[in-house]
């Protein structure tokens, strides 16, 4: 199991960025796709179509943070962060590049993955923040996450209303590109905890389709 490492200084504020910009991008995925709504029942000739491109978003997010949390505390925070970033850029990229619904759709689906960043923060901050310093911190992540929703309808807005629609998932792409590559340089590795209680991924995420109902 790796030590804890408390910041402070220089690598606390680099750290600190590092984090609050993860947030950002994973706010930046969770509005921006708003900002294209009309654009996407013009593409795709039906309103529910559309919705399905922001529900299926939700459901990835309320599903993977249910069981994040316990994977970043055995795994390693960081790590799993990283991972979960670059699933949304695989995501931003399929949704992008093929010109189809469904891959739209799964695109939107692996971005939804970076919904659970928060738990991940939260276990960051507190494995690397002075105890007395967790409240500001706190706070700072947090904004971070609601820079990220409003510039995810304000540049939205601005690349949809002068570009293509699918522009906002190059701009997706490279935030959470840039985030997991801060990440991995400003955040220490995380301490793992190893657990004697097995885990059982199916039996996490069975409440997901009560979500629909």
């Amino acid at each position: 199991m790796n030590e804890t490492k408390v910041l402070s200084g220089g690598p606390l504020y680099a750290f600190m960025f590092a984090v609050l910009f993860a947030e950002a991008a994973a706010g930046f995925e969770t509005s921006m796709i708003f900002a294209a709504i009309a654009k996407l029942v013009q593409e795709f000739k039906n309103p529910s179509a559309a919705g399905w491109l922001v529900t299926v978003y939700m459901l990835v997010g309320a599903g993977s943070a249910a069981i994040i949390g316990r994977l970043g505390d055995q795994y390693g925070h960081r790590s799993i962060a990283i991972i979960l970033l670059l699933a949304g850029v695989v995501g931003s990229i399929l949704s992008f590049a093929v010109q189809t619904y469904w891959a739209v759709l799964i695109g939107r689906g692996l971005q939804g993955l970076t919904a659970a960043l928060l738990p991940l923060c939260f276990g960051m901050i507190r494995n690397h923040v002075k105890p007395e310093m967790l409240p500001i911190a706190v706070g700072l992540m947090i904004t971070g996450s609601s820079i990220g929703a409003i510039s995810g309808l304000l540049v939205g807005g601005v690349i949809v209303d002068n570009f293509p629609w699918r522009m906002i998932f190059v701009a997706s792409a490279t935030l959470a590109t840039l985030a997991s590559v801060m990440l991995y340089f400003w955040v220490p590795s995380s301490p793992r905890k190893e657990s004697q209680i097995p885990q059982n991924l199916f039996t996490g995420l069975t409440f997901v389709p009560c979500l629909l109902y």
